[in-house]
């Protein structure tokens, strides 16, 4: 099991996507073996910064809802070995409580 950082804040404009990426960027290059979850909802711009915004079609609402596995809403991000992405919620809104056990699975992978 590793460590988990967490970036929020109640206000937009903030910064919490660049740290975040930021962050995940550098423990990849590190050699660590990182998860980006962007739980923004639909405001979320993580897959486009990475370029995944097409390949993105799955999300923690579809685990939380066992219609897909945890592993199939990984997305490998091919600047970074080590950095895979997922986000919370494509389109539909997610729990408090079914995010916060999606949370534990992939902090358990």
């Amino acid at each position: 099991m590793g460590k988990m950082v967490m970036l929020c804040s109640g206000s937009g404009g903030v910064g919490k996507t660049t740290a975040a990426l930021s962050i995940a960027a550098c423990a990849s290059k590190m050699g660590r073996k990182t998860i980006l979850l962007d739980a923004s909802g639909t405001a979320r711009c993580s897959d486009m910064i990475l370029g995944l915004e097409s390949v993105v079609t799955l999300d923690m609402a579809d685990v939380a809802a066992h219609t897909a596995a945890l592993e199939a809403a990984l997305y490998s991000v091919p600047r970074y070995e080590n950095l895979r992405f997922a986000c919370a919620s494509l389109y539909d809104g997610i729990s408090p409580g079914e995010l916060s056990s999606v949370i534990l699975a992939l902090h358990s992978m």
